[in-house]
């Protein structure tokens, strides 16, 4: 199982493209867990939802990580978003 690290910055599709571009190329070597599964962005708002059309909080993000970190076996990570002075 891998785990797509990386930023999910607002309206920034690099973030998402990426990852994409991973399941995509690799989806018959490997299971993933996208942090973005089951989120959304809205421009219009500059929001994220999620199921029930909720707006993620840190706090959700976060568990989700953790959760996300401790079942998979390679972590893959985008660290591009570090060039543009993003943490």
């Amino acid at each position: 199982m891998v785990y797509l690290a990386g930023s999910i910055r607002d309206g920034n599709e690099d973030d998402i493209k990426w990852r994409e571009e991973v399941i995509d190329q690799c989806n018959e070597l490997a299971t993933f867990l996208n942090p973005l599964g089951g989120k959304q962005y809205l421009p219009l708002t500059k929001q994220w939802i999620v199921a029930n059309d909720r707006t993620p909080v840190a706090r959700f993000n976060v568990k989700h990580d953790f959760w996300a970190v401790d079942r998979a076996d390679i972590v893959l990570a985008n660290l591009t978003s570090l060039a543009d002075g993003y943490p």
